[in-house]
């Protein structure tokens, strides 16, 4: 494992067949979800008590460095995102499909740099910020307005 490596991983709990299940390895061994590992005390960003199936921790290697980009930091605008919906007739489901649409703060510029990501509503808002990323390298000059 390099020095400088940090991961997310899960832990999914296997129980021999043979093996006579008591009441705590029934528990442990509920079909499907991932777990996190609750000896590391380092719970990652999937963590969300009510959907077990969304957990992790986090591995951090000695020589891994902070990132920057992902606190949430006070002193600088932030973006702000909205919900919305699409109805299409080539989508093969009926009900229209939600989409979140986040915008840099500040004045609305007539091009923006347009950054397509899928799961806004969960993967991209919730376990990974990207609202936050995207709002530190804005306020860093490292980006321009975004949508």
């Amino acid at each position: 494992m390099p020095r400088d490596a940090e991961f997310l991983y899960q832990l999914f709990i296997n129980v021999p067949e043979s093996q006579p299940l008591t009441a705590a390895l029934q528990r442990l061994a509920r079909p499907g979800p991932a777990r996190s590992d609750d000896v590391s005390g380092q719970v990652g960003p999937l963590f969300d008590p009510s959907q077990p199936w969304r957990t992790g921790s986090i591995a951090t290697m000695p020589a891994a460095v902070a990132n920057p980009w992902i606190a949430k930091r006070n002193g600088i605008a932030h973006g702000a995102v909205r919900e919305d919906s699409i109805k299409s007739v080539n989508l093969t489901q009926a009900d229209p499909r939600n989409v979140w649409i986040y915008r840099t703060p500040g004045p609305e510029s007539g091009e923006p740099n347009v950054l397509v990501v899928t799961d806004g509503g969960t993967t991209y808002q919730d376990r990974i910020p990207t609202p936050t990323i995207l709002d530190n390298l804005y306020a860093e000059h490292k980006i321009g307005p975004t949508a």
